[in-house]
């Protein structure tokens, strides 16, 4: 089996922390709340990454590759 096309880069962003040291298991409204909340600030990094990703001009490997070969390592995007 082949891999499907050239390596692509990674992107990861680590998200704020959330506190649980006051979450009591038994309370289902509680948990309820940390679950969507955990929940929608992940959906939302994933899509900020996606877009990054699709506005990324070193995502294609021949382009990255045909830059890093100048000694210089392909920029990432700022974090905003």
């Amino acid at each position: 089996m082949l891999p499907n096309g050239a390596p692509r880069r990674n992107y990861y962003l680590f998200g704020r922390p959330f506190d649980t040291s006051a979450l009591t298991p038994g309370n289902a409204e509680a948990c309820d709340a940390l679950y969507a909340a955990v929940r929608s600030s992940v959906e939302q990094q994933i899509e900020y990454l996606l877009q990054r990703r699709d506005d990324d001009p070193f995502d294609s490997f021949p382009r990255r590759i045909a830059y890093e070969t100048l000694g210089v390592i392909a920029p990432t995007f700022e974090n905003q």
